[in-house]
């Protein structure tokens, strides 16, 4: 996934973050109950970009898009499923 560059934030019950170099952003259910499984449990995204960029800020979560910052100075903005 490569290295988590900025702090994740929790919105809605989801976990929004990013990785770099080069891996965009990401969503997580902190439950554990969608996208994950085996032993040992291995959980997968339930959401990602390809964006081809990493995260250079926090995410903001509001009205059902994620705003983030990437390490090349851009503003994206991105509706949620």
């Amino acid at each position: 996934m490569g290295r988590v560059t900025a702090s994740p934030v929790v919105a809605n019950g989801v976990v929004y973050g990013g990785s770099s170099p080069y891996f965009g952003e990401w969503a997580f259910d902190p439950t554990e109950s969608i996208g994950c499984a085996g032993t040992p449990k291995v959980c997968h995204p339930m959401w990602t970009t390809s964006a081809g960029h990493g995260v250079g800020s926090e995410p903001v979560v509001v009205d059902g898009f994620v705003y983030l910052v990437s390490d090349d100075q851009n503003l994206y903005a991105y509706n949620l499923p």
